[in-house]
């Protein structure tokens, strides 16, 4: 499957879209010549799985195109056949110029066209230029509104960016949460073995070597969870994939930087309770016991 747009000759220029071989439209391309289309990158990889396609031909409908022209991809926010929040889509262009008058007004009953504008100046009373030059070449023509790319590019990616804020939050809460269960599991720990350490102490041990033993159970349990939520993660992917841009499902450096992270912090919530080991007299702990 493939997108259709109909365009002016300067539309590829206005957005600053490269042209990888043969030409884009101009004034010669009319009803009464050949129907032409300029295609992506994508489009002619998907159908002829090579770029060098110039002069080649393909069918829409009942209408035959010569194709005079192959230009980069465009990123953007796709239509019916969403892949992902932005995304590049196999896509043809044809000129307006041989698009029929009705044609045209049958398709603008449901779909309005969009007018580019690209300034080197301000922008300020370009909204007036754009009205006036409607108004002069047809003054029943609706004018909508005026907006920036960037807006549109704001708007392409609020509802994701809003996702991703929540899902940070939420994970910024499940990380603290199972931070304060080490916390208090180690915690504990050192509470309930406070008799066996002031033994071993009592004995010869010393208290980096208690320390060391209480922090790596810790760390080994923390560990089996590290483990297990990776291979979550792993099957997680795949799911969501779809809301994935700009990074790989399987991103190398968010794979390793997300648990080194989490390796980290556990590890403060390991030895930061075994701090008070330091703090054990082995002669108060025997005489109390």
């Amino acid at each position: 499957m493939s997108s259709a747009a109909y365009v002016t000759p300067d539309f590829f220029n206005a957005l600053q879209i490269p042209v990888l071989a043969g030409r884009v439209f101009n004034d010669g391309d009319t009803e009464e010549s050949a129907t032409v289309a300029v295609v992506n990158a994508s489009f002619a990889k998907e159908f002829f799985h090579s770029t060098e396609v110039v002069g080649r031909h393909f069918r829409s409908g009942k209408t035959v195109y010569t194709i005079v022209g192959v230009v980069g991809d465009v990123t953007k926010r796709p239509g019916l056949f969403r892949r992902a929040p932005l995304s590049t889509e196999v896509t043809y262009y044809f000129p307006a110029t041989q698009f029929s008058g009705p044609a045209v007004a049958m398709i603008h009953v449901w779909f309005q066209p969009s007018w580019i504008v690209r300034t080197h100046g301000p922008i300020s009373g370009l909204t007036e230029a754009m009205q006036k030059a409607m108004a002069e070449a047809d003054p029943a023509l609706p004018f909508a509104g005026f907006h920036r790319l960037g807006d549109f590019q704001i708007a392409a990616l609020r509802q994701q960016r809003f996702e991703v804020l929540l899902l940070g939050v939420l994970a910024g809460l499940a990380l603290l949460l199972s931070l304060v269960g080490v916390y208090g599991l180690v915690s504990n720990m050192v509470l309930q073995r406070t008799r066996e350490i002031g033994i071993r102490m009592a004995l010869g041990s010393t208290v980096r070597q208690a320390m060391i033993e209480i922090g790596t159970s810790g760390i080994i349990a923390v560990g089996f969870g590290i483990v297990g939520g990776l291979g979550l993660a792993a099957f997680s992917l795949r799911i969501i994939r779809s809301e994935l841009f700009g990074v790989k499902t399987y991103d190398p450096l968010t794979m390793i930087a997300v648990p080194l992270l989490m390796v980290l912090a556990a590890a403060v919530a390991v030895f930061a309770p075994t701090q008070r080991i330091a703090r054990i007299d082995p002669a108060l702990t025997l005489r109390a016991e």
